[in-house]
């Protein structure tokens, strides 16, 4: 059977997909498609989508204009009969002189007659983008997302781990695996965990040992969370929040902290002018108020903490 088709219409089966993955995300680890990864998905798409103050008609869902233009990489702008000037997701196709796409497809049930009908952009409607290669960032959110969320992970395992530790005797595989899932349970948070009293012998010969080790030396979750600060951080700078990325020294220069908001702002300013652009354009065609402009930037002022939050460690 086939598990699934890629972008350009390739299939693969289950048991390519999984050789793949199992790469990349061996069985015994679990950070891509878990629930702490979509949490971190959830918080990152949030923190990207406040950067930048849309002026749009009163009637627009913001929330679906956002996650449209994030998301998906553009947003399509049409004229409807019923609703008037909406905007919509859908599909970009063919191309101009200057390898641009020609025309939109917007499929909506509740929109007559959309089906497939081309409209030409420019004319029929108009997009606003959010990166010149049309594309939306959910690759960037999915990339933190998962490292966020692994090493979020391993923090709670280690805080786990270095509250105690056990060794235990095992006589046979089948006590051994039963030790084994019954430390599974405690460590993923189980309050109370009941075991057969088999699994530890006399009293005399015990097979259950508190196994006093230095503790200290194998806590390292302060070094996992400032980790994981680092992460959002990254994060922070491919979108544009800018950060002063100090790494907790007592003394930072102007210049280090012009240099990290350089860096956040070069990428995200260039889109920033084509959406504006592209609001013009919107706002020319239709007859209506679309405009965009930073939330915050460092040259703003009042300066970082009006709007988008500042990392400062």
């Amino acid at each position: 059977m086939l598990g699934m088709v890629n972008g350009y219409g390739v299939p693969y089966s289950y048991e390519v997909n999984n050789t793949y993955n199992s790469i990349l995300s061996p069985s015994t680890m679990h950070a891509t498609d878990t629930g702490l990864s979509a949490f971190f998905q959830r918080y990152l798409i949030q923190r990207a989508m406040a950067v930048p103050k849309f002026t749009m008609p009163e009637e627009w869902a913001e929330n679906y204009f956002l996650f449209s233009l994030f998301y998906l990489g553009y947003v399509i702008v049409i004229n409807t009969d019923k609703f008037g000037v909406i905007p919509q997701h859908g599909c970009l196709g063919g191309y101009n002189v200057m390898y641009q796409p020609r025309y939109a497809i917007v499929s909506n049930p509740l929109i007559k007659g959309s089906g497939n009908k081309q409209l030409i952009i420019g004319r029929d409607c108009e997009i606003i983008k959010l990166q010149p290669t049309y594309c939306g960032i959910w690759d960037i959110v999915s990339f933190y997302a998962d490292n966020m969320a692994n090493t979020a992970a391993t923090a709670a395992v280690n805080t786990m781990g270095s509250k105690l530790s056990y060794l235990f005797a095992a006589k046979d595989k089948t006590k051994a695996e039963s030790f084994k899932k019954a430390m599974d349970k405690i460590f993923s948070g189980e309050p109370a965990v009941v075991v057969d009293k088999e699994l530890f012998g006399e009293t005399e010969n015990r097979e259950f040992i508190n196994f006093t080790n230095d503790l200290r030396s194998n806590f390292i979750t302060p070094e996992l969370m400032e980790c994981l600060r680092k992460w959002e951080r990254l994060f922070d700078a491919a979108v544009g929040i800018p950060t002063t990325n100090n790494e907790k020294r007592e003394r930072v220069t102007s210049y280090e902290i012009n240099g990290n908001n350089m860096e956040s702002c070069i990428m995200t300013d260039m889109w920033m002018d084509d959406m504006k652009k592209q609001c013009k354009k919107v706002s020319e065609m239709f007859g209506i108020d679309l405009s965009a402009e930073w939330r915050v930037r460092p040259d703003m002022e009042g300066g970082v903490g009006d709007g988008v939050p500042q990392i400062n460690n």
